[in-house]
């Protein structure tokens, strides 16, 4: 089985500056990957000719990221969004940052060959009070969790199937592959990458698609 949209959001490994700002490092809620293990997963295996990848980045890793496009057969194209994270009152959360504080995330977007558009009125922005479309503007959820609108968005502009990576939510729909599938909602729908079994949150058996 092939996906034409790979969709993706690591579990990124970095290095905090300090005592406090491990507090709120991803190691503290899931368990990270070190770079050159996503960058070795056998995406290539699993895509067309004709495909395409979201792939949310931090701000430190901007560079990894295209690196680890290119290394699964994609090139680096532009932003395909931006998640801005609210808090009470919908004011812009406050996040960790080296130099600024951060907010809003990236998701980086690339391609391989030829991949076809289909809605052309799909832009980077999602307001839920002033949908002005060039950032995604939503409630903040768990740790790192990104809007289930940007799931909308790609559906409307490229065709499936399509296969989340690092997925927690399970999208109706959708393969995922990951260790945490199911922790923010859905039903899995599991598919194993090549010697890289997928699991269910909070279940230890596995279960799924194989390629």
């Amino acid at each position: 089985m092939s996906f034409p949209f790979v969709y993706a959001d690591p579990a990124w490994q970095f290095e905090t500056w300090s005592e406090e700002g491990k507090d709120r490092s991803p190691e503290e809620h899931y368990e990270c990957m070190p770079l050159d293990e996503i960058k070795a997963l056998p995406v290539r295996q699993i895509v067309p000719e004709d495909a395409a990848c979201g792939l949310w980045v931090i701000d430190t890793m901007i560079d990894e990221g295209i690196k680890v496009l290119t290394e699964w057969g994609f090139t680096y194209k532009t932003v395909l969004f931006y998640y801005v994270k609210v808090g009470r009152g919908l004011r812009p959360h406050m996040g960790m940052g080296y130099w600024t504080r951060a907010n809003p995330e990236i998701c980086l977007f690339g391609t391989r060959g030829k991949p076809k558009r289909n809605g052309k009125g799909v832009e980077r922005l999602i307001l839920d009070l002033d949908p002005s479309e060039k950032t995604i503007l939503a409630p903040r959820g768990e740790h790192s969790a990104k809007p289930l609108e940007a799931y909308n968005r790609i559906e409307r502009l490229l065709d499936g199937p399509y296969i989340e990576l690092f997925a927690r939510h399970a999208r109706a729909g959708w393969h995922q592959w990951g260790n945490e599938v199911g922790k923010t909602g859905g039903t899995p729908n599991l598919f194993h990458l090549p010697g890289h079994p997928a699991r269910a949150a909070n279940d230890n058996s596995l279960f799924g698609a194989a390629l």
